[in-house]
């Protein structure tokens, strides 16, 4: 019995150091995608940096909440700072949702395929899911 416990850690460690070693790669998609979206054609003109904002921190606390580990921020505080930011810059709400919704995709893709290689049992992937 204790046997799927650890491999459940297991299982999820593996997953967390591929998220993080994807991470430059999810990024860099999840800005290319929507730089390619007509509906979002105003937001070329962001630097790499004011692009990604406060995703990063968001990504942080996914991974510490995966990992049981104490998280950095408060994850709403931090989402809200990012939908400022993007507001402040012109962004209007559908705007924001199709950006979420681009990144959300990406990282279900990223999991998927690591799923798809790797397998991860139905207790991983669901708590992931929830998350």
């Amino acid at each position: 019995m204790a046997k799927a416990p650890f491999k459940t850690e297991n299982e999820m460690s593996d997953i967390l150091r591929h998220l993080h070693m994807q991470r430059e790669s999810i990024l860099n998609k999840w800005r290319s995608t929507c730089a390619e979206n007509l509906a979002m054609l105003s937001k070329t003109s962001f630097s790499r940096e004011e692009f990604n904002d406060q995703v990063p921190a968001i990504l942080n606390i996914l991974n510490q909440r995966l990992a049981k580990l104490p998280e950095e921020s408060e994850v709403v505080i931090v989402a809200q700072e990012h939908g400022l930011h993007r507001w402040q810059r012109g962004y209007s709400l559908p705007e924001l949702l199709v950006e979420l919704e681009v990144l959300f995709n990406i990282l279900m893709e990223t999991i998927n395929q690591f799923h798809k290689e790797q397998g991860i049992s139905a207790d991983v992937l669901l708590e992931i899911y929830q998350h």
